[in-house]
């Protein structure tokens, strides 16, 4: 399948990494894979506009910090686009990555692998019960922790892939290929192709280390455990700094503070998963259950639901925002969801109870006594307390909330970028630039942030639009390259200037989700402008997107309720 029409229709049958694959699907796949000799023929086999591509090259990523048992970590979320890019992108690395391991017989990991659908053997599924089975009731168990990664694999590894077995690409589309997948020099965080690639780089070391004599290994991401039945703690000591040696020279650092051998008299630990005898679940974790339920038999359902979420905000409020962005395209701030989300608390609170007793059946089985008594207790509660605390969120509409869709958002920004760009900075000058803005003593709002959020641009956003506003500066601008014969270079979308002009000024927000214009997103001639997209032409998810905010914010910039509301 060499063909233009042959690799667009392969990348219209591509399939989600999690997916069960089969072998014809596998061969299918890889004859159009490795195939490919340009950028161009890679992205029509990854069913992607080339020129769309380049387009978020500029700013691939959003950074931001989140905590993890106490401590920051960092996260770079990819832009919408180059997410999906990498998605159809892993279908293809994990048809590769299958057809490698099993042709080098090498199974020792088991991290984001997706099921071979011919394959029924019991070591066929990857998950973390499958891996800490293969260390339990050992003699000794270790376990050892990479530290930094995803960051710790650097472009130069990332090139050397490609240029070798299996794929051999040219060095232009191993450049290109690279420029989808890393960030900043290495793999981010946060991008739908490092965890696959990442098996990639340790498949030598995965090898190395299967071939340990009387020495069970198994890795998951950068979790790697080893347990044996044959040595004393002082040679499996020796054993474990051949490993460390050969880890740090693959470039990989050991985090000391996590490693751990621990002897069948102690409590062994796989993966979160304990293994002295079988793969089982913390004593401590089904106390926390047992409490939970016991709390609520004696306060009611509301009142221990309010004490569990105030224990996991953070957690909460993002199970929030993501019910809604799935349900309804809607983005709604933290300030939306406490003050006029309502049944939040209790469906969280009854999902999140439920998949925390779920995940013992997971582990012990579902005929596991102690899972089957949890579940059951559980029920009965649910059925004592009423069909209320099933009830799905709601988001009260009333009048202090309004939808903007991301036509705004997304217009005012490439309005902003263009600007700054034209005025002669370079991305580098702009991200320097922004810091430099603030409103009402707000934190420093980064550019990638302003692409991606409206509600946490807002510093950004206003002070830049009302710069460019006030002073006529995006008007004179325009006149500019129009005379520079530049216009329809920089805005194809737009037909003329006198157009871009009228567009760059509306203003305009919904106070009710059913008007009919919400949807189509008018300017104040009441002529329809679809432009949501912006960045996203194709993208019909992102041009359904609104954003639920509270009027106040949009009263600082003046914007107005459109016509039909």
């Amino acid at each position: 399948m060499g063909g233009k029409r042959q690799r667009r229709q392969q990348g219209e049958r591509i399939k989600r990494a999690n997916q069960k694959l089969t072998k014809e699907q596998i061969e299918i796949a890889l004859n159009s894979f490795y195939s490919i000799k340009t950028p161009k023929e890679l992205c029509e086999l990854l069913n992607i506009s080339y020129d769309r591509l380049l387009s978020v090259f500029f700013s691939k990523y959003n950074s931001f910090k989140i905590l993890k048992k106490g401590k920051e970590r960092e996260i770079q979320k990819p832009d919408v686009l180059l997410l999906e890019v990498q998605i159809r992108l892993s279908y293809f690395l994990n048809c590769a990555y299958i057809n490698t391991i099993n042709s080098r017989d090498i199974h020792n990991s088991y991290a984001y692998i997706p099921a071979l659908k011919e394959n029924t053997s019991k070591n066929s599924v990857k998950n973390i019960v499958s891996n800490a089975n293969n260390h339990t009731n050992k003699k000794l168990v270790a376990n050892l922790d990479l530290v930094n990664f995803f960051n710790s694999i650097h472009k130069s590894k990332i090139v050397d892939l490609f240029k070798n077995e299996p794929f051999n690409f040219n060095n232009e589309l191993i450049d290109f290929i690279a420029e989808i997948v890393t960030n900043d020099n290495s793999l981010p965080v946060g991008a739908a192709t490092s965890p696959i690639l990442s098996n990639f780089i340790m498949l030598e070391i995965d090898e190395q280390f299967q071939k340990i004599p009387n020495i069970i290994y198994s890795r998951f991401s950068d979790d790697l455990t080893f347990s044996t039945d044959f040595y004393s703690i002082s040679e499996f000591e020796n054993i474990l700094s051949f490993v460390i040696k050969i880890i740090d020279n693959s470039g990989f650092e050991i985090n000391y503070s996590k490693k751990t051998i621990k002897k069948s008299t102690q409590k062994q630990i796989v993966t979160g998963i304990i293994v002295n005898k079988k793969a089982n679940v913390d004593r401590k974790y089904i106390r926390n259950i047992r409490a939970i339920l016991h709390s609520i038999t004696t306060i009611g359902w509301l009142e221990a639901g309010e004490k569990y979420v105030e224990l996991n905000k953070s957690k909460f409020l993002r199970a929030i925002r993501n019910y809604f962005k799935t349900e309804n395209n809607w983005i709604l701030s933290d300030e939306i969801i406490d003050t006029h989300v309502t049944y939040s608390k209790e469906w969280y609170f009854n999902k999140s109870l439920r998949a925390k007793i779920e995940h013992i059946g997971y582990v012990k089985g579902k005929d596991d006594d102690i899972y089957r008594n949890l579940l059951q207790t559980y029920l009965n509660l649910i059925e004592s307390n009423g069909i209320m605390i099933r009830v799905s969120p709601k988001l009260s509409l009333i009048n202090d909330i309004v939808f903007v869709t991301n036509a705004t958002a997304n217009s005012i920004v490439f309005y902003a970028y263009s600007f700054l760009k034209n005025c002669g900075l370079n991305d580098f000058e702009i991200s320097d630039l922004r810091s430099k803005f603030y409103f009402n003593g707000s934190n420093k709002i980064s550019y990638e942030e302003i692409l991606r959020n409206f509600q946490n641009q807002s510093a950004y956003f206003m002070n830049l639009f009302t710069f460019m506003t006030n002073y006529d500066r995006f008007e004179s601008f325009v006149t500019e390259i129009e005379n520079q014969n530049r216009f329809h270079k920089i805005f194809k979308n737009y037909g003329n200037s006198l157009e871009l002009i009228r567009q760059y000024n509306r203003r305009i927000y919904h106070a009710n989700i059913e008007c009919e214009y919400l949807r189509n997103d008018f300017n104040e001639g009441d002529k329809y402008f679809k432009n949501t997209g912006v960045f996203f032409e194709e993208n019909k998810e992102m041009k359904q997107k609104y954003y639920v905010l509270k009027r106040s914010f949009l009263d600082v910039l003046k914007m107005r309720k459109c016509e039909k509301c």
